[in-house]
């Protein structure tokens, strides 16, 4: 008799975590758009080894067209006993070359170190009550996120491309994060549907940035100048969204784009997290300038907000861009030189969009 994984996935759940459910590879994979770009995701699939044990192999790619497709490979570990996260692996490939790998040890002293902050300011002040165990999962899935956004970056960002690589980084752990709800339900025993606390208000956010529809690139963006900007034009792209284990809370991510005419347009990607009240609990961003390879690229620290939530997490985002911008990259072009500016303009707008149900 054949072994399976002790630890199970809630299938239905994951298929319809995605806009057009397994629809492609004969049923084997998602796929879907994001900003102006195309992705793919295979269905999970459980596999065993001498060094993990068993673990679940998530495997996504970037579909570019005329080019190698490039591919994020993750071995997602759970312990098999109590289905609680240990360790996320990750592989990037561009094309077919291999770019670089790098891991998350979620029971590290490091990591529990950061979980426990974390979770001190998303529940601070919260009428929902959070359960031992679901302090685990939301501690988890937010530290496997966050961190592997960050991780990810480090390996993607110098690389150039119309934007569809560097917004890979967001993707691949919004991905992630659809797996951990799917498996956190299977565990749970609880009725197979997910029941988010939270919603975002798409119009809000439109009309925070002067907007009344997503009128650009065929209902997928918004276009819009800065004054201080000498009459560059930026660009952002709808939204993605995944939400926490048990809906308790969300990731929003988005690409930026500083539009240059007839050159390359440079990119950035920021990640929001928002707590089961609908608060802006922790920002992240990554920058790249078009034509500049640096080793040292443009990637914020994961940055949260205290247990007062008191801190400012779209100047804190701002001002660590442009730390960066001004020690490593020529800023004289005005239009770069506002990137930060466009950073917080959006996270602004997007602060107060996140609302409880």
């Amino acid at each position: 008799m054949s072994e399976t994984n002790p630890v199970s996935i809630n299938m239905d759940l994951l298929q319809s975590l995605f806009p057009n459910g397994w629809n492609d590879k004969h049923g084997d994979a998602a796929k879907f758009k994001s900003g102006d770009a195309e992705y793919r995701c295979y269905q999970p699939k459980s596999e065993k080894d001498s060094d993990t044990g068993w673990h679940y192999h998530l495997s996504q790619d970037h579909i570019r067209d005329m080019a190698q497709d490039d591919h994020v490979r993750m071995k997602v570990i759970f312990d098999t006993k109590t289905a609680e996260l240990q360790k996320v692996e990750y592989e990037y490939l561009k094309g077919k070359d291999k770019l670089g790998d790098t891991a998350i040890d979620l029971i590290s002293k490091v990591a529990t170190t950061a979980i426990d902050l974390t979770l001190d300011v998303i529940t601070e002040g919260l009428a929902i009550e959070f359960t031992p165990e679901m302090r685990k999962v939301i501690g988890k899935a937010t530290e496997a996120v966050a961190s592997g956004f960050n991780k990810l970056a480090g390996l993607i960002v110098r690389l150039s491309d119309d934007g569809g690589r560097i917004n890979m980084m967001a993707v691949a752990n919004h991905d992630l994060n659809k797996l951990l709800c799917a498996v956190f339900l299977a565990a749970s025993k609880t009725p197979a549907k997910l029941s988010p606390k939270v919603r975002f208000d798409e119009q809000l956010f439109l009309s925070n940035m002067g907007h009344k529809s997503w009128d650009e690139k065929d209902g997928h963006a918004i276009k819009y100048d800065l004054k201080s900007a000498g009459g560059d034009d930026y660009r952002t792209w709808r939204w993605d969204a995944s939400c926490y284990p048990q809906g308790m809370g969300m990731y929003l991510s988005t690409k930026l784009d500083h539009v240059r005419d007839n050159k390359i347009d440079d990119h950035m990607v920021v990640m929001l997290g928002f707590d089961p009240a609908g608060r802006l609990f922790q920002a992240q961003a990554a920058v790249q300038i078009e034509g500049v390879k640096s080793s040292d690229p443009i990637v914020t620290d994961v940055i949260r907000q205290n247990k007062e939530h008191t801190l400012d997490l779209a100047k804190l985002v701002e001002k660590a861009v442009a730390d960066k911008l001004d020690k490593h990259y020529d800023s004289d072009n005005t239009g770069r030189h506002e990137l930060p500016a466009v950073l917080a303009k959006n996270i602004n707008a997007m602060k107060n969009c996140v609302k409880p149900f």
